[in-house]
């Protein structure tokens, strides 16, 4: 494995998911929150 630096969460989804994914709503936070929260405070 190594690392890989995506632009988009999507992205990032789609090499862990193997498949098309809204990053936004699938990655969360360690604290169990949807990472949305920080488009939605920007």
């Amino acid at each position: 494995m190594e690392d890989v630096e995506c632009k988009y969460p999507s992205t990032a989804g789609w090499i862990v998911l193997e498949n098309a994914n809204n990053g936004w709503i699938t990655w969360k936070t360690e604290n169990g929150k949807l990472i949305d929260i920080f488009i939605k405070n920007n």
